[in-house]
């Protein structure tokens, strides 16, 4: 079975979604990095990126990261350990330059 996803398909799989500025994007604050790109590779000081939450359950979040990273963007995936109760999890992130303007 081979199973064809495209930068279309991303839009179905995330559920909130910010630009990151004024984000504080490292694990002092929450965010641990899980695969992808390195966010100490993104310039987040001279560059607007965005971030997607795509949940709490990892195939979902490996399968957005995957198309993002084969439709040619810059993607990390992060954990969000924030959230209002332990319960209550932000989940999978991730970190890229994909605007949000632009999801199909």
């Amino acid at each position: 079975m081979n199973i064809e996803l495209d930068v279309k398909d991303f839009g179905l799989l995330w559920h909130t979604a910010c630009d990151t500025s004024g984000l504080e994007i490292d694990e002092d604050h929450g965010f641990d990095w899980v695969k992808g790109k390195e966010v100490k590779d993104f310039n987040l000081e001279q560059h607007t990126y965005y971030m997607y939450w795509v949940g709490k359950e990892a195939l979902q979040a490996i399968v957005a990261l995957q198309i993002l990273q084969d439709s040619g963007y810059n993607a990390s995936l992060l954990w969000d350990g924030a959230g209002l109760s332990d319960d209550d999890l932000w989940g999978y992130a991730i970190l890229t330059n994909k605007p949000i303007k632009n999801n199909s």
